[in-house]
């Protein structure tokens, strides 16, 4: 799509038979960024983790079953193997949450950063009665690794530069009311896997914990709190 045929139909339906949603504009914003095929990708990865999940969990509960009408010596067996699948569920409940978090980030960072590089060339957007308008002239202003910080543009955390270019072109209230609080436990923990793995050091483990308490973060994340079986923290959704 030319920059001619955006103007075109920028503020309306669209043009003759052919209507505009709200997601061709915001697939021409991303211009050369494939969103729909990296969503693709990234359903196939979760959607084959989902398989593997609900297949190991068929196994524990198969296992547990069998153990319930044998005795003996096989009956031990068949508990070794039961412990061993719950064990090994851990790491792959972990791993499934990992690559997750690995592979969403990236993806909603470039999905940001091609928005606000696009936007900033439409005069369209309007910044005039933004606080943040007097520094639209300086280099970084569209850069969403950049925020306001102690009244100077500088470079900081992409959670902060997201919210201050989405309240600055108006497009926050297109976005859901909890993006920050979202796109900061996301991004958090997507650091924290990132250089801490499955087992992370007890004093991260318990920054973290101490952490999900004070954002009011738990219902996004589960972890092991047994001595014998601590792991990194896990984090879902829908």
């Amino acid at each position: 799509m030319s920059e001619d045929v955006w103007h075109q139909f920028r503020d309306h339906e669209g043009f003759d038979d052919f209507s505009i949603s709200s997601r061709d504009r915001a697939l021409f914003l991303l211009h050369e960024v494939d969103l729909d095929a990296q969503l693709l990708a990234i359903r196939s990865m979760l959607r084959r983790n989902k398989q593997a999940h609900d297949a190991i969990i068929a196994d524990i509960d198969d296992l547990k079953t069998a153990i319930r009408s044998t005795r003996g010596a096989y009956a031990q067996h068949l508990q070794a193997q039961w412990l061993d699948r719950l064990h090994g569920s851990i790491f792959q409940d972990a791993t499934h949450s990992m690559t997750a978090a690995v592979i969403i980030v990236p993806f909603v960072e470039s999905l940001f950063v091609s928005i606000f590089n696009r936007l900033c060339t439409h005069d369209a957007v309007n910044i005039a009665t933004s606080k943040h308008s007097a520094f639209a002239s300086e280099k970084n202003f569209w850069d969403p690794h950049y925020s306001i910080i102690d009244g100077r543009l500088r470079k900081g955390p992409l959670v902060d530069g997201v919210i201050r270019l989405s309240d600055t072109t108006g497009l926050a209230a297109y976005l859901p009311r909890d993006l920050k609080t979202v796109l900061t436990a996301l991004f958090s923990y997507r650091n924290k896997v990132f250089h801490h793995g499955f087992e992370w050091p007890t004093c991260e483990r318990e920054n973290f914990c101490g952490r999900i308490a004070e954002e009011d973060w738990e219902d996004w994340f589960s972890y092991s709190s047994s001595p014998s079986l601590t792991f990194s923290g896990q984090m879902h959704g829908n």
